[in-house]
């Protein structure tokens, strides 16, 4: 239970200190436990997904900062904006699936995203659980592919 605990409070830190790395974290922990690999998988998921919940709401919080709201003014910035709006907004499908491939693939990086998707007030529910089930994922096939590893080194 400890490990399931420390995986957990681990990749939340990352999901939030980025020097923080839950895969080299997990790729040991794939050699050391006995634990199933999709349990484990989806407990680092779930820290993960915490963390860049609160970079979803430090998004959505973003665009009442003085800077922030001064640069969202200037034509420039203003028709990203609204780009992405309509990328996200208009195309929810699309957008969810954006979101799943970065939280797969790490490209582009999930914290940005989280911090885009948050300020463009995207529907956090359907953002948390695609965050969850792409990062359990991720975990799970790193599990696998360290246990490998580890079995013939």
């Amino acid at each position: 239970m400890r490990l399931l605990i420390g995986t957990l409070l681990f990749c939340l830190g990352s999901a939030l200190i980025p020097v923080m790395n839950a895969e080299a974290y997990l790729s040991v922990v794939a050699e050391n436990s006995d634990w199933w690999p999709p349990l484990l998988g989806f407990v680092a998921g779930l820290g993960q997904t915490g963390g860049k919940v609160v970079w979803y709401y430090a998004g959505r919080g973003s665009t009442k900062i003085p800077w922030i709201k001064k640069k969202l003014e200037s034509p420039k910035w203003q028709g990203s904006y609204d780009r992405w709006y309509a990328r996200t907004s208009g195309r929810p499908v699309l957008a969810t699936a954006l979101l799943a491939a970065s939280g797969f693939s790490g490209f582009p990086p999930l914290a940005v995203m989280a911090v885009l998707f948050g300020a463009l007030r995207f529907n956090l529910p359907i953002f948390t659980l695609t965050v969850l089930v792409s990062r359990a994922l991720r975990f799970w096939v790193i599990l696998e592919a360290a246990g490998l590893a580890w079995t013939y080194l």
